[in-house]
C-alpha cells in the first residue's frame, strides 16, 4: 500500500529571507521579505495547484483564505473527473508536518522551513546547491557542459573590478525562483545602477543575452 503523504506547496520556502526582485512596473529591483513578496506577486494561492496530485488519505495544507472557495473547487474537480484528497488543513505553516510523522512529505521546495519541519541535511544541501545559479554555472564548467557566457560574482564588491560586457546582458541574483531577480540591461550604466541596488552580500551573475535563445525551465531528479 502506498504511503500517505502530507502536501505543503507553499512557495515562501523558496524565497530567501532577503530577495531582490525585478519590479516589472518600474524596471528596478526591490527588497522585501518572503511573505510580502508572495502576496505582491500572487503566489499565495499557488499551493492549490498540487490538489490534483493528491489521493484519498493524503493531507493537504492550504492557506486559510482559500477555504471560502473550497466547495466550488471540489465541484470543479468532480466535473472534470479528477480525484483528490478531502482532508485539508487550513494552515500552511510547515510546523504542522511535525504532527504527522508517519506521512511522507511533498513540498514545492525543500528549503529552511521544510528542513526544520523534517530534518534532512543531505536533501537540504543538494537543493540549496542546485538552486544557486552561480554554483550551477560552476558545476557546468566542471562537467564541460555548455552554458551562455556568464560572469559570476559573490557580491557587488567583486563587481567593482573593471569588466567589459557584451551588451545587452541579464543581471540575475544567484538565489531566486520563477524568473524573479532577473533584469535586462542594455548598457553599462543600466547594469551599474541595478547592481548598486543589491545588498552588499547578495551573490549575482551577469549573463550575455543571445538573440536565438529562450529561457529554459530545467528540473532535476536525484536518485538515491
Amino acid at each position: 500500500m502506498e504511503r500517505r503523504r502530507i502536501f505543503n506547496h507553499n512557495l515562501t520556502d523558496s524565497i530567501p529571507n532577503k530577495i531582490y526582485n525585478h519590479d516589472f512596473s518600474t524596471g528596478g529591483i526591490w527588497q522585501e521579505d518572503d511573505r510580502s513578496i508572495s502576496e505582491k506577486l500572487g503566489f499565495g494561492h499557488y499551493p492549490g495547484r498540487v490538489l490534483g496530485l493528491t489521493r484519498d488519505g493524503d493531507i493537504l495544507q492550504l492557506p486559510p483564505d482559500l477555504k471560502k472557495h473550497w466547495d466550488w473547487i471540489k465541484q470543479h474537480y468532480y466535473r472534470c473527473g479528477i480525484s483528490h484528497t478531502k482532508e485539508v488543513i487550513w494552515d500552511d505553516d510547515y510546523a504542522v508536518m511535525r504532527d504527522y510523522p508517519n506521512h511522507g512529505m511533498s513540498v514545492f521546495f525543500f528549503g529552511e522551513k521544510a528542513h526544520q519541519a523534517r530534518p534532512d541535511i543531505e536533501r537540504y544541501n543538494i537543493v540549496k546547491k542546485m538552486n544557486a545559479k552561480n554554483m550551477f554555472i560552476d558545476f557546468c564548467e566542471k562537467e564541460a557542459s555548455p552554458t551562455l557566457l556568464t560572469w559570476c560574482f559573490a557580491c557587488k564588491t567583486d563587481f567593482e573590478k573593471p569588466q567589459r560586457f557584451p551588451f545587452p546582458v541579464y543581471l540575475k541574483i544567484s538565489e531566486s525562483l520563477s524568473g524573479l531577480g532577473v533584469v535586462l540591461c542594455d548598457d553599462h550604466y543600466a547594469l551599474k545602477r541595478q547592481v548598486e541596488l543589491l545588498d552588499k552580500e547578495c551573490a549575482f551573475q551577469v549573463q550575455k543575452k543571445e538573440k536565438f535563445c529562450k529561457f529554459l525551465n530545467l528540473q532535476y531528479k536525484v536518485y538515491p
